[in-house]
């Protein structure tokens, strides 16, 4: 095509110039040029570019930058290291090669955050990444003594200013090397996150945080945990806590919003969609944010106009992917939701992702696939409650291989729940999960067994005792919904038990007045009670306003 050859011609023409030897002016050119070029292979994606044409435009840039100024080079910064490094990895098949760039990058500028993240995607060991923070530290360390020299100019003569130049560069050393504790340990709490080690990467998240108070990228990462952990009211206070410290913060704010829209919280919503708009409207939070607002709304098209122009601005952003998947899968558009579900899963493989991908192709009828995407979930996180919770799920919602097995499969899957339940006690998915599987199967006292318990148990979470351990508000969340869901097994049990749930929605309603679900449950009951049928009575109105 004519694109390619275009590319072709460039291609020689630059490297015409690449084994001439450089000044740091045209060092500095040929970083310039090879952005310029990765910009247009970004582009590419955005105005429907072959996808081949893109892979040629990066992979060119990279190769130029590498040849032109190598790893060896005296004029080789981080930044071009950087740069190889994403060119390379949104090349396919150049994973090594966007790791050696990355590592190089540490090696120059040890604080170099975005290499680590970055590193930690792309499944680098743990170890490596630590060898090239030290390697930085210690040619930072270098650096800072030979510019101690050159300030003294180079006076070795005197004894006494031999001793305090040597004293100097020993606390210079122990300077640097106290410094790169802390690099040290984010590194390690980044790791713990990207192998979905949830609990860890909080505990580590947290010490840094009392080591270093209101540091708003420490704040970002544990409430982003938080979220992931369900801790919806936490992740909210730990937002507002960065918004406090720093109120033109972008970063995170669209994982805010959807805590906002989740809560009902319209008027903030629109208010913090408006304030990231107008801080930065070309990063994608702010879309998101002005999406979710209208999702608020009910108004879903609209929304999913607003999240595309996020995903436009930045592809690599997994939440938005993630977020579009899930409309589309509350508009029984499963198979269109799959796509979104597995771009996010490429670009970021939590366990919120994974959430999204197995309800997909269980929607789809996948069966197969869920219970694979479930066994992967497990596989990067084998201790986490919410992948064991995900093999339940596909289990109990997937056709036997045979009519006789209905009954293997259940136990199969009322074995995973259960497992989950035993990692993390306070998992509402898993017990829901379970408490499905025996009032299906009939066996209403297991069902009330499993909830009660769970009362109990949240009861003791919403104590004063337990509000510094953060399950305070878990608790309050909780039960409406546990109560909530005893009223329905009560209605539902043969035979139904009116009084139990009659108490179990007056309770649901006193933990939380505006839980509408028991709003809705306790009319239909009163109903039922009445001798009418609800569903009819529902039937009948929808038909007269038809006539009407």
């Amino acid at each position: 095509s004519q694109d390619i050859s275009a590319l072709q011609e460039q291609q020689g023409q630059l490297m015409k110039t690449i084994n001439q030897a450089l000044c740091p002016t045209e060092a500095n050119l040929r970083l310039k040029e090879c952005r310029c070029l990765a910009e247009m292979a970004k582009a590419g994606e955005t105005i429907g570019r072959s996808n081949a044409v893109n892979q040629e435009w990066a992979t060119e840039a990279a190769q130029v930058l590498d040849l032109s100024v190598p790893a060896t080079s005296h004029l080789r910064t981080y930044a071009h290291s950087m740069l190889a490094g994403e060119l390379y990895s949104i090349t396919h098949g150049r994973a090594n090669e966007a790791k050696r760039s990355y590592l190089d990058a540490l090696r120059r500028n040890a604080y170099c955050l975005e290499a680590v993240e970055m590193l930690a995607v792309l499944g680098t060991e743990l170890d490596d990444v630590q060898q090239a923070l030290a390697d930085g530290v210690a040619l930072r360390s270098k650096k800072m003594e030979q510019k101690k020299k050159a300030e003294n100019g180079g006076d070795d003569d005197h004894e006494e200013g031999d001793d305090e130049n040597n004293m100097d560069t020993d606390d210079k050393e122990t300077s640097a090397a106290a410094a790169l504790l802390p690099i040290q340990e984010v590194t390690s709490a980044l790791f713990l996150s990207k192998k979905n080690n949830i609990a860890a990467a909080l505990e580590a998240y947290r010490k840094l945080d009392a080591a270093y108070p209101n540091n708003a990228y420490i704040l970002r990462k544990i409430a982003t945990l938080q979220l992931h952990n369900y801790d919806f009211g936490g992740a909210e206070m730990t937002y507002n806590r960065v918004r406090q410290i720093d109120e033109h913060s972008v970063l995170g704010m669209d994982e805010y919003a959807q805590i906002l829209q989740q809560k009902g919280a319209i008027m903030d919503l629109g208010r913090l969609s408006q304030g990231l708009l107008a801080l930065d409207d070309r990063r994608p939070e702010p879309w998101t944010a002005l999406g979710l607002y209208h999702l608020a709304h009910s108004d879903s098209d609209k929304a999913i106009a607003f999240i595309d122009k996020a995903i436009s601005l930045d592809r690599k952003h997994s939440f938005t992917h993630r977020l579009k998947g899930g409309i589309l899968l509350a508009e029984q558009r499963p198979n269109h939701a799959l796509v979104c579900f597995l771009q996010a899963n490429d670009l970021s493989k939590d366990i919120s992702t994974y959430e999204g991908l197995v309800e997909a192709y269980l929607a789809s009828g996948k069966h197969k696939e869920a219970l694979c995407a479930a066994k992967e979930a497990i596989a990067s996180a084998p201790r986490d409650a919410r992948a064991l919770t995900l093999v339940g799920l596909a289990l109990a919602r997937s056709p036997p291989a045979n009519p006789s097995g209905q009954q293997a499969q259940s136990e199969r899957a009322k074995k995973a729940l259960k497992k989950a339940l035993a990692v993390d006690q306070s998992a509402m998915r898993p017990l829901m999960a379970l408490v499905d599987i025996h009032a299906a199967e009939g066996d209403t006292t297991a069902a009330v067994r499993l909830l009660n318990d769970a009362v109990e148990g949240t009861a003791i979470a919403g104590s004063p005792a337990s509000a510094e351990s953060g399950l305070g508000q878990l608790g309050r969340v909780q039960r409406d919904a546990l109560f909530c869901r005893l009223a329905q097994i009560f209605t539902e049990a043969d035979p139904p038990n009116y009084a139990e749930a009659l108490s179990c929605y007056h309770k649901a309603l006193s933990v939380h007045p505006g839980n509408a679900l028991a709003q809705q449950g306790l009319e239909r009951l009163e109903a039922l009670m009445g001798g009418h049928d609800p569903d009819d009575s529902m039937n009948d109105s929808q038909e007269s306003s038809y006539q009407a």
